[in-house]
């Protein structure tokens, strides 16, 4: 057997491009990384997908409900066309930060517009991420009590299961500091609840004879409450806070057969393949969206509640949904509060080491905030109304344009398009809401949809 020559021993095992032009520029060896497979690029499709899904899709038939399908329609369209404009705008000028910088949004902002921006910046987050919290723990409390009432445990309040789930299930698993477990189960988990709800919504519609299309359909609408509509639309496809993890940490990573991890270059290539997964993770959820909206509101028109879930006549079909949604949102709990944990520590304690208990204080504090605001506005809808056309506004649209504009010196006509107009929508949406947030609706529940016609 030849042996192998000690030069041969010192050569790294994925060989540098050019090593003089590494040498000469910044002293780091640049390698010829694989590029990304197709099953590692549709993880993360799926990944950015299940971001931007969630219980939100319960409460799209509602927002659709309140504008009619053609203006409805076009709403979410615009927040799908707005939202995927500004992440990629966001890929594009990564390379404008410096190379030793983490590229996140919070250092993206700050090298913009400044340090005060990025506090603004971090409160908008925090009203975000909230907003997810919140609006979870309401349909926890509403699925969880349709299941328990369907099998005739009907001694059980909403606010009682809610309360019995946090402190068996969720405080115990915010407590978990690695939660790399959790996160592989929750993502095809999260995709198989998606398509279940898919395709039972579909089913429902098409097994109820009574639910029949006319010429009359509810097409535009006949007030100013579609204005309710595009906060929800733009919290749907708010995505922002995740993008850099998934871009970074799923995208431009390569782990060796050795342990080790290097970063692929940040070149346009690169941000070529992330602006094509940005554009079917869009077309994905806008996809699921759309299907669910559509047969929600085709089956209930404008009785449909702000949970699509609740509407339905209790049977074993919408239990079984509505039981799965249940398990899944409750595991991603603790996803959801990691973010803001991190988000809050950082603000408090931004050079501090690790503290157990800061760690436990801050989670504690979050379920307890989150606790109260779900139970003194008990409804989805409303809370991601709110929640679109605040923290979602900023998030999504107003500050991606601002930075964008004072990296790249100048502001585009798109850019202005997107701020004014998801500016003054926003603005006058949550005029609307905001009177209507404590308002309890004494009308008796529509009938199961195979008793009433679905338009009249």
């Amino acid at each position: 057997m030849e042996a192998t020559p000690a030069a041969d021993l010192r050569k790294p095992l994925i060989s540098p491009i050019n090593e003089a032009e590494a040498d000469s520029e910044s002293g780091v060896l640049k390698y010829d990384l694989p590029k990304p497979t197709f099953t590692e690029e549709l993880g993360c499709v799926l990944n950015m997908a299940l971001s931007i899904l969630g219980p939100g899709v319960l409460s799209i038939p509602y927002a659709i409900s309140k504008s009619g399908l053609v203006v409805g329609s076009l709403m979410f369209v615009a927040a799908l066309v707005m939202n995927d404009y500004m992440i990629v705008r966001l890929i594009d000028i990564l390379h404008l930060m410096p190379e030793d910088q983490e590229k996140n949004f919070e250092n993206l902002t700050e090298l913009a517009i400044g340090r005060r921006c990025r506090i603004f910046l971090q409160g908008n987050l925090v009203v975000l991420l909230l907003g997810f919290v919140c609006g979870n723990f309401v349909a926890i409390g509403d699925l969880s009590h349709t299941v328990v009432k369907y099998l005739g445990y009907t001694v059980f309040t909403k606010t009682e299961l809610l309360l019995l789930i946090i402190g068996v299930i969720i405080v115990p698993l915010a407590m978990v500091r690695d939660l790399s477990l959790l996160g592989k189960w929750t993502s095809p988990l999260g995709m198989l609840t998606m398509f279940l709800l898919l395709i039972s919504v579909i089913y429902k519609l098409l097994s109820d004879s009574d639910v029949v299309a006319h010429p009359y359909t509810y097409m535009v609408p006949f007030d100013a409450s579609f204005l309710l509509t595009f906060p929800i639309a733009t919290f749907a496809f708010t995505v922002s806070p995740y993008v850099f993890p998934i871009f970074f940490d799923q995208m431009m990573r390569v782990r060796l057969p050795c342990g080790t991890t290097l970063t692929r270059p940040l070149d346009e290539e690169a941000k070529a393949r992330f602006r094509m997964v940005t554009h079917y993770a869009m077309l994905l959820s806008f996809i699921i969206y759309m299907s669910v909206g559509f047969g929600g509101f085709v089956t209930f028109g404008k009785d449909t509640e702000g949970n699509l879930l609740l509407s339905y006549a209790a049977d074993g079909l919408t239990t079984a949904v509505s039981g799965i949604m249940c398990l899944t949102v409750v595991i991603c709990i603790p996803l959801n509060m990691y973010p803001l944990r991190l988000l809050l520590e950082g603000m408090i304690a931004p050079e501090a080491d690790f503290s157990w208990k800061r760690f436990i204080a801050l989670s504690l504090l979050i379920i307890g905030i989150s606790l109260g605001i779900s139970l003194a506005v008990p409804d989805m809808a409303k809370i991601f109304d709110v929640t679109g056309a605040t923290g979602c506004l900023f998030v999504s649209y107003l500050l991606p344009c601002w930075i964008v504009g004072r990296l790249e010196g100048k502001w585009g006509l798109l850019q202005l398009t997107v701020a004014i107009l998801g500016f003054i929508t926003s603005t006058i949406s949550l005029y609307q809401i905001v009177p209507s947030l404590w308002e309890k609706d004494d009308s008796p529940s529509p009938p199961p949809p195979s008793s009433k016609m679905a338009f009249y």
